[in-house]
């Protein structure tokens, strides 16, 4: 009995994850527009901050209950799945349309500069404690302080706006909801990690890792079906770095994260990363083929980590 219900909570958790980070992107998306926020900043921003949340919390939870090594992994492991998952996923369904890459130049640097500076930490460091968060948190404000410098002068749609008890309470219902969701996901988790006998931080690289990957998943097939390949690069390079940067950031100040034994994951993560670039170089490369190469290489990751147990 006591098994069955870790599935169901992780199950539940997983679920509510997905409905209110949903629920919470729209909710914020309408503040911004109630404030007049651009177009682009509210985008890249607030909805990335929405769909990171699952891992933010994820991790929080994880470490003030003593498996922070979940949390690290979930973080890492989500990033890889963003990339060789998520948007493998949408390369396939965009089939011969070219995905204008261009658009998110700047924010895959921006990623791929995140995911070095983890590396550099887990080098120098090999954990994430106060110190190590102040840095994730400051480098931050800064990638903010400059998207927003150059959000200023988007033009702003002036459409039908939303009211605001519309917006707060959709706001206030998924952070409530997201909350309860990633503590349900973490002790079903921990449960099924300890009646399996997997370390945590395998479970956090695979099993968490795709669950609080599932709201990228779902706004990606809805920009596929729309032919809108400027949110999903958006939505997958601005989740990347928000996980490394917020997600570790805020939640080494709590608790220390441990980094060792995460080194192969950290590897694999910076290839699947660095495997981006000829992609924002060669537009004749962003094609099916390429997106099916990655959805079989996280494939292959998945099963590799599991068989190496």
């Amino acid at each position: 009995m006591i098994t069955l219900n870790m599935y169901i909570a992780t199950v539940s958790g997983l679920m509510m994850l997905t409905f209110c980070s949903d629920m919470l992107v729209t909710g914020a998306t309408h503040i911004g527009r109630l404030l007049r926020l651009s177009a682009v900043f509210v985008g890249v921003v607030i909805v990335g901050f929405g769909t990171s949340l699952p891992e933010i919390l994820t991790t929080l939870i994880s470490g003030m209950r003593g498996e922070g090594a979940l949390g690290v992994g979930n973080i890492v492991g989500s990033n890889i799945a963003n990339i060789g998952l998520i948007l493998g996923t949408a390369l396939i369904l965009f089939g011969a349309t070219r995905m204008k890459t261009a658009y998110a130049r700047n924010d895959y640097i921006m990623m791929l500069m995140a995911s070095t500076l983890l590396c550099i930490i887990a080098f120098i460091w090999g954990f994430v404690s106060v110190v190590q968060s102040l840095i994730l948190l400051a480098v931050m404000s800064g990638v903010l302080l400059y998207l927003l410098s150059k959000a200023r002068n988007v033009d702003i749609d002036d459409g039908e706006k939303p009211t605001w008890g519309e917006a707060l309470s959709k706001t206030f219902v998924g952070l409530l909801g997201l909350w309860l969701g990633a503590e349900l996901l973490v002790t079903g988790a921990i449960g099924i990690a300890t009646e399996w006998g997997v370390p945590s931080e395998i479970v956090g690289l695979s099993m968490v890792a795709l669950g609080t990957s599932l709201p990228e998943l779902a706004a990606t097939i809805a920009a596929a079906r729309q032919k809108n390949c400027g949110i999903i690069l958006g939505n997958v390079m601005g989740s990347n770095m928000l996980n490394i940067f917020a997600a570790l950031g805020l939640g080494g100040l709590f608790v220390p994260l441990t980094l060792d034994g995460m080194g192969r994951d950290l590897i694999i993560m910076m290839a699947f990363s660095v495997a981006l670039l000829p992609l924002f170089i060669w537009h004749n490369m962003v094609n099916r083929t390429v997106g099916v190469l990655f959805v079989l290489s996280y494939a292959f990751y998945i099963a590799y980590i599991y068989l190496a147990v």
